[in-house]
């Protein structure tokens, strides 16, 4: 027994000095095995020579088993059924250049491309020597790191798949052999049903190849070529004028004008008021109406230029008509001349109000006033934030647009922090103050804010709650007492005179942050606002065209119908519509790629980058170019 421990207890030993001779063996660096691996593989198909040599970032989507390089305008987009490869190149201060490789998969990507996204991450890592480990990233599973890759926020999920998938699958051809033998046994079983001449045949009929004695059944039914009678026989054998129909065809079918113009300049602040004094010249009276219920009713005076989203009012303006200086002496002196007027009906919809209001407005007010005023009266409609200059500078710089309806806003609202954005597009005479959330997040350096912080218990001096006018460090001075008046007239509610205290930007005490829900990051660089231009493209002409929107743009400018391009400064974004044709979208990719291209040429210490913009999930750069962003409008007829 002793002999047989023993030989056994050699033989463990024995193996285990041949398995520590293995592991041994095996103990090379892995970095130096993947080098010798490298040699025996040849990426230059797939990848190109000069991708993650310098400092940039690529997005590859993968497409029949292969990665295909994608445009830089759709980073950040990403659909849910497809996959894609994501490599990031930095520079050290050393000089060596470090690489990040991710692989992105959507949640409904097919096994083919999940499984190609992982087989090209390592190859574009033996494609570039790197070190690095592929890093694998799913929908809404997305590490920081990943994210911060398209500035944090930027990602957007796009339902679908934009590429194929390399596995192919028969589908059968739906068989329709069945319908046919079952109509011929039909129509034989109806020339039996009734006694018919023995010459009655059945005769098969093909769809486009009908004969004539089918066709004469059919009222209407003329295939005959129509001919015009009233030429004469030259005309009709003369050659058509090849000059002619080569102008014709070199017609300039878009128009892009628009694209190739200079920015529309602000006003400086004397235009400004030189304009809202020759708006306020000629009016005589205002009277303000507002719609509760069914009925409309006067605004108290207290309310006048308060505005709430889901409301709508009616302004009577009566102007009085100036003479011409070319009138005679005679009819200077006529009195009734001098003292002629005009009326003007303006009806101010809430974004979020119904047309029932436009309706009881119609039906109800205006018959009424058309009767006192006859031919004098003009009605004209506006819509929230689409105001005329003619109509805001009656107000003086005091338009305050709440959200809500004024009934149960004022009864039941002004418990909790409201704060409001003051923003001038333009021309101080479109100076108008929204409502936001009330978040530190929109905040912007460039604007003048109000928040409306009331006190959950009235403190012992009595006090319910104060009001802070936040002053950007970017601003317009000009803005600044304005914003204090507002504040201190019109933020403040009718039952309640909360003290006003003006704090500057980085100047802000504790309070103000809490209010807010914290101290968060917020758009500190207002230069944006020196450059936004949107344009609209069109084909309702008949032909592609780009039409610039004024500089007074709003959110319900950007048409469901039309593709939309908005500059910032920064970023020109191609904004789709819903309900775009594939034309219009591919005539205003190129007319982006040429404003764009036009741009780094006239602007060469601003060079704009092309994105894409999706109804809907429009990133923070592009909402922060329109004044109180919201929810889309759903246009009549369809579907939340």
């Amino acid at each position: 027994m002793s002999k047989i421990a023993g030989a056994s207890a050699a033989l463990k030993a024995e193996r285990e000095e041949e398995e520590q001779k293995l592991a041994a063996r095996s103990a090379v660096n892995w970095k130096a095995n993947l080098d010798k691996q490298r040699k025996q593989l040849d990426y230059s198909d797939i990848f190109d020579e000069d991708v993650g040599r310098d400092e940039g970032l690529w997005v590859w989507e993968i497409e029949n088993f292969y990665p295909s390089l994608i445009d830089e305008a759709f980073y950040g987009q990403f659909y849910d059924a497809d996959a894609y490869l994501v490599l990031k190149t930095t520079k050290e201060i050393s000089g060596s250049i470090r690489h990040e490789i991710y692989y992105w998969l959507g949640e409904k990507a097919t096994l083919d491309k999940g499984m190609c996204a992982a087989v090209h991450a390592v190859g574009l890592r033996n494609h570039l020597n790197a070190t690095c480990r592929t890093i694998r990233e799913e929908m809404n599973d997305e590490s920081e790191e990943f994210l911060d890759l398209f500035g944090g926020e930027e990602i957007v999920y796009i339902e679908g798949a934009r590429t194929s998938t390399g596995f192919f699958t028969v589908e059968k051809p739906p068989h329709i052999t069945s319908e046919i033998m079952a109509g011929q046994k039909m129509v034989t079983e109806l020339h039996e049903m009734i006694e018919r001449p023995d010459y009655v045949q059945v005769s098969r009929e093909t769809e486009d190849e009908e004969s004539m004695m089918f066709r004469s059944k059919f009222a209407g039914w003329d295939d005959i070529v129509p001919v015009d009678f009233t030429r004469t026989s030259e005309s009709v054998s003369r050659v058509p004028d090849l000059k002619v129909l080569v102008k014709r065809d070199n017609m300039m079918r878009t128009d892009l004008t628009a694209l190739f113009l200079d920015r529309q300049p602000a006003m400086s602040p004397e235009e400004s008021e030189e304009l809202l004094n020759d708006c306020n010249e000629d009016l005589e009276f205002i009277e303000s109406f507002v719609l509760e219920g069914k009925k409309f009713v006067r605004l108290p005076d207290g309310e006048f230029g308060s505005f709430y989203t889901m409301d709508c009012y009616v302004f009577l303006c009566r102007y009085a008509v100036i003479p011409d200086e070319s009138e005679d002496e005679s009819d200077a002196g006529d009195v009734e001349s001098q003292q002629d007027f005009k009326c003007v009906l303006y009806f101010w919809q809430g974004r979020d109000a119904s047309n029932m209001g436009w309706l009881h407005f119609t039906f109800q007010l205006q018959p009424t006033f058309e009767k006192i005023f006859k031919d004098k009266l003009e009605v004209v409609r506006m819509h929230q934030q689409q105001e005329n200059h003619k109509f805001l500078s009656h107000f003086h710089r005091k338009f305050v647009i709440r959200r809500g309806r004024r009934g149960l806003t004022r009864n039941l609202g002004g418990k909790w922090p409201e704060l409001f954005q003051m923003r001038a597009n333009g021309s101080s005479v479109c100076t108008r103050t929204i409502q936001i959330d009330c978040r530190a997040t929109e905040l912007c350096s460039g604007f003048c804010h109000i928040l409306r912080a009331p006190f959950k218990v009235a403190r012992e001096d009595g006090e319910k709650g104060i009001v802070y006018v936040w002053i950007g460090s970017q601003s317009d001075p000009h803005e600044h007492e304005y914003a204090r008046r507002v504040a201190e007239e019109m933020i403040n509610r009718h039952d309640e005179s909360l003290p006003v205290q003006v704090i500057k930007e980085g100047e802000e005490p504790d309070d103000f942050w809490e209010y807010m829900g914290g101290k968060k990051n917020y758009e500190k660089d207002a230069t944006f606002f020196r450059y936004t231009r949107l344009f609209r493209c069109t084909n309702e002409k008949g032909y592609f065209a780009v039409s610039e929107k004024t500089v007074d743009f709003c959110q319900d400018d950007l048409d469901d119908d039309d593709i939309m391009i908005l500059d910032n400064g920064e970023l020109v974004f191609l904004w789709l519509g819903a309900r775009a044709s594939e034309v219009e979208v591919k005539l205003a990719y190129k007319a982006a790629t040429v404003y764009v291209a036009h741009l780094r040429m006239r602007q060469t210490d601003r060079p704009r980058t092309l994105k894409l913009a999706i109804k809907g999930k429009e990133s923070k750069r592009f909402k922060k170019c329109f004044h109180a962003w919201g929810r889309h409008k759903v246009p009549a007829g369809d579907s939340v």
